[in-house]
């Protein structure tokens, strides 16, 4: 017997689902009264209010939206097989890094990076959006924090909190590189790059707590959101901003 497609609600769907992601650009909870008023009471290019239209006020008044960038280094590239070793998150408009390695007495305590991420998931809840690469989901960073952190019962990010954006796919299918690595891209389209090497050897001394390695750790993840921004001012143009979340 032959089914019937039912266009219109498929429609329906389909226009609830965008204009959802399209209201989730903004978090509302991070605003300040004032500001909320202020959308309600001035209207974008379309003669709609900023608070009807979330996007334009976003393209409009991009100063508006705090962004950062955001990295991980792990000890495994499966969260259920190991653990976060260092996040850092690089403040867009004022250049401000937040970085926090794992500690030798965490390492060999029972709930190991349980305490940092608590603090990593207070740092992100600052941001409106953030930026990554190979980092959002079915990739690597965040995935791998959302899972540690449900592991430690964490309260994560969830959807529709924080826009989640990823530079990954604009290297992947916007130009023609020999490898889509980080560094590769910025040596490339950069010049350079001052990206530290990933030596296997930091990796494992570090969940040895080896003070040296993790030091190492925590430099070349400052480095990475550091080549991040740099990457990302050189080439976001050549791709539309998405506002998916995390």
């Amino acid at each position: 017997m032959q089914k019937y497609v039912n266009v219109a609600r498929l429609e329906k769907e389909s226009n609830y689902k965008k204009r959802r992601n399209k209201n989730m650009a903004l978090n509302y909870a991070k605003m300040k009264k004032d500001e909320i008023i202020w959308m309600a009471n001035h209207k974008c290019k379309h003669s709609v209010s900023y608070l009807g239209h979330p996007n334009c006020y976003i393209a409009e008044h991009p100063d508006q939206q705090k962004t950062g960038f955001i990295d991980i280094e792990a000890s495994q590239l499966r969260a259920d097989w190991g653990i976060t070793l260092s996040v850092a998150i690089l403040d867009l408009h004022s250049n401000d890094v937040y970085s926090r390695v794992i500690t030798k007495d965490e390492l060999y305590s029972d709930t190991m990076d349980k305490d940092l991420l608590k603090e990593v998931v207070v740092q992100m809840r600052t941001y409106d959006r953030l930026i990554g690469y190979y980092a959002s989901n079915m990739r690597f960073d965040i995935p791998f924090l959302r899972t540690r952190c449900v592991h430690h019962s964490i309260s994560f990010p969830e959807f529709g909190e924080i826009v989640m954006e990823d530079l990954f796919p604009v290297i992947k299918f916007k130009f023609k590189l020999s490898s889509n690595r980080l560094n590769n891209a910025c040596e490339a389209l950069l010049g350079k790059t001052v990206k530290t090497q990933w030596l296997w050897k930091h990796w494992v001394k570090a969940i040895q707590g080896n003070q040296a390695s993790l030091d190492y750790i925590k430099d070349h993840n400052i480095k990475d959101v550091q080549e991040l921004k740099r990457l990302y001012l050189k080439v976001f143009k050549f791709s539309k901003k998405v506002n998916t979340s995390i």
